[in-house]
């Protein structure tokens, strides 16, 4: 009895993790997957999980190259090639790589459970066990499907709204700037004000103190990484905090010392007398340093 109880509770995690795929295409076959796994088709629920992971790769590839992303428009190219070949697959996992879509442990993973397929899709009388089933789904779910953010504005959205709610988004004070970097590689940077954009989008009110906190953090590197161009872009997309919440956007004003550059004098009048106000009731590194920032552009007064 208990034997079958764990192995209840084993598909149980798998429909959980199932449900976590946001695509639901890709949800659907993996579910199928999962349902050839639990009446024993273990060749077909390896077969199944393959080609949903395949299937999302490509897509996403075609995703990036449509935000007009060279890396996967190249890959795109390059992958036309070879349409209908046996090598097909491999230079799929090449190039999803050479995207930065799964790093170097993911593409051994993949490669594994793409040669599985194959050997489980071919004559060879080769019958997964089931641990070794479990393995590949795991691969597939973890390594790809499960997956809400890679690069391009799918990883932006998922940055501004899952990761900023995270208090351990930020590593200590010493690699908070080597995270935040670390991330902005991932996109090329004339989609940096995209973050921004995104932020206000979906977050333009009711944040709670981590996601404020996080996203200041973020946005001061981001600004302080952006050449003068793209740093007025990312700005101006900021200033769709001011209506839901101007204290934060008073904050976001003072980020960087080229506020001058990116507010005019009303803006940053406005800025400097609400963080003033807001430290009547509550003194943070956050305000000072924005207050510190626009005083320094414009100089102190008697409300300073």
């Amino acid at each position: 009895r208990g034997m079958m109880l764990r192995e209840a509770q084993k598909f149980l995690d798998l429909d959980m993790v199932a449900r976590a795929i946001p695509d639901e295409g890709d949800r659907s076959l993996l579910l199928e997957s999962i349902q050839c796994y639990q009446i024993g088709s273990h060749r077909a629920s390896v077969i199944l999980a393959w080609c949903s992971t395949a299937d999302c790769l490509k897509r996403r590839i075609h995703d990036l190259a449509a935000e007009g992303d060279s890396q996967a428009q190249q890959a795109k190219a390059d992958l036309r090639q070879y349409e209908g070949q046996s090598s097909y697959e491999e230079h799929l996992i090449l190039h999803a790589r050479k995207c930065d879509l799964i790093d170097d442990h993911d593409e051994r993973a993949l490669r594994f459970a793409r040669d599985t397929r194959s050997q489980c899709a071919h004559p060879t009388g080769m019958i997964p066990s089931a641990e070794a089933v479990r393995h590949i789904l795991y691969i597939c779910t973890q390594s790809v499907l499960t997956r809400r953010g890679y690069r391009g504005l799918s990883f932006i959205t998922d940055v501004v709204t899952t990761q900023f709610d995270d208090p351990h988004f930020l590593p200590d004070a010493d690699k908070h700037r080597e995270h935040c970097h670390a991330i902005l590689r991932k996109v090329p940077e004339r989609l940096w004000p995209q973050f921004a954009r995104m932020a206000a989008e979906k977050r333009p009110n009711a944040q709670s103190e981590v996601w404020m906190r996080n996203a200041t953090t973020f946005f001061r590197e981001l600004l302080s990484s952006a050449n003068d161009q793209i740093a007025k872009q990312i700005a101006s997309s900021l200033q769709g905090f001011e209506a839901g919440s101007p204290d934060f956007f008073a904050t976001l004003v003072g980020l960087d010392n080229r506020v001058a550059m990116f507010w005019d004098e009303q803006k940053r009048a406005q800025a400097r007398a609400r963080l003033i106000g807001v430290s009547a009731a509550k003194i943070t590194p956050e305000v000072v340093h924005a207050w510190a920032v626009i005083c320094t552009a414009d100089g102190l007064e008697e409300a300073d």
